[in-house]
């Protein structure tokens, strides 16, 4: 499980998140690398095949990272997975978007709404196979634009920075 800080020390091998503050105040929650690769990882991992994602599938995340620490496009082909910065316009998501043409994307309901909109402006149109979302409440209008507007199967998940995945949607709409 998470690791407790000792005498307040940061083990060096220990990987680390940070929560988005909706108690009030941001905190981050650190875990040794054993724990990290569990609930990073094979959750999530369990979830997205019951979803039907497979290990072929290019997988677009939306995520609060600088732009500058995104993938190289090549590196992020090869690796049929990349990580796209939401903290730059929504024109340059949707570019990113356009030119990966994933399969999966996972991102905030928010973001995955602007960026459906940014590539409606282009005069483009992505089919994916599924939209996760977390980090923010998914209402039933976001739901059926994001579906729409993807024309995808959208699947709710629910974690916090201590546990990661708490429970997530499958395909029959209940939460496990």
């Amino acid at each position: 499980g998470p690791c407790v800080l000792s005498g307040g020390e940061v083990h060096s091998s220990w990987l680390s998140s940070a929560s988005s503050g909706s108690t009030g105040e941001p905190f981050r929650v650190y875990y040794n690398p054993r724990a990290w690769a569990t609930l990073k990882y094979l959750v999530k991992l369990r979830g997205r095949i019951a979803c039907g994602v497979g290990p072929l599938d290019r997988i677009a995340l939306l995520d609060a990272v600088p732009p500058e620490n995104q993938a190289s496009p090549l590196f992020s082909r090869a690796l049929r997975c990349v990580r796209i910065s939401v903290l730059q316009p929504a024109a340059q998501v949707a570019a990113a978007l356009a030119g990966f043409r994933p399969d999966v994307m996972y991102g905030l309901p928010s973001a995955l709404l602007e960026a459906a909109r940014a590539l409606r402006e282009r005069g483009e149109r992505l089919k994916a196979r599924a939209i996760f979302t977390s980090g923010e409440l998914l209402s039933g209008t976001t739901r059926g634009l994001l579906a729409d507007a993807f024309q995808a199967a959208v699947y709710d998940v629910y974690g916090t920075s201590e546990t990661k995945e708490i429970a997530w949607e499958c395909t029959e709409g209940g939460m496990h």
